[in-house]
């Protein structure tokens, strides 16, 4: 921790104004032996504010944020446009924007949601890989997840037991996408070749 946060010298430092519930977080770590710190904390505290002044005071910090806590209006934006399931995020997809003085970084990560973070210690770029269930819930937001994990070893359709009811299922499938733009007619057959099959007109004819 101590190697990814800058200590600002008192030359640079300006105080940063906190209401009392951030206030509480700094004075905790106050009572604390001096060391430095990653502090993680729950969204009823983070705020760009709170996390530069823990910065300054030589502590790292990391935690979920609020769409009201001050983080930059674009992951705002997306956070409400994902209740429609219309942000824009992949599945596991992660968006970082520092803030203007680059002290605090503002994360976007989609996972069920579009969850907002903020850290002074994370780039955005760490990884770590964990097994995941598809998720009951078939809101418009849980949509990119559904599919990814249908897309990769938890699909959302029955499994075929052999090989004839799964070219049954291929050929009905086409079948349904392409009939209506089937041009069989068009070829090896008297009469119009150039109208469209949904626009033919049958005629029953009597037997000669």
């Amino acid at each position: 921790v101590e190697d990814v946060i800058y200590v600002a010298p008192e030359a640079e430092v300006k105080i940063v104004a906190l209401n009392s519930t951030q206030s509480v977080v700094v004075a905790l770590i106050n009572l604390l032996p001096i060391s430095t710190y990653h502090v993680f904390v729950d969204n009823l505290f983070s705020s760009p504010d709170l996390f530069r002044s823990l910065r300054q005071h030589g502590h790292g910090a990391t935690g979920t944020a609020r769409s009201k806590c001050g983080i930059y209006n674009g992951l705002v934006e997306a956070k409400k446009a994902d209740k429609a399931g219309k942000s824009g995020f992949q599945f596991n997809e992660i968006k970082v924007i520092p803030t203007a003085n680059n002290q605090v970084n503002q994360v976007a990560w989609k996972d069920n949601e579009l969850v907002l973070f903020l850290s002074t210690v994370f780039a955005g770029d760490e990884r770590t890989e964990r097994w995941r269930r598809r998720p009951s819930m078939k809101t418009p937001t849980a949509r990119p997840i559904r599919r990814f994990l249908a897309l990769h070893g938890q699909p959302a359709w029955n499994r075929y037991t052999n090989q004839k009811k799964w070219r049954e299922c291929l050929y009905n499938e086409v079948f349904k996408a392409f009939h209506s733009e089937s041009q069989s007619r068009q070829l090896f057959r008297a009469g119009d070749e150039f109208t469209p099959a949904t626009q033919h007109k049958h005629v029953r004819r009597g037997k000669s």
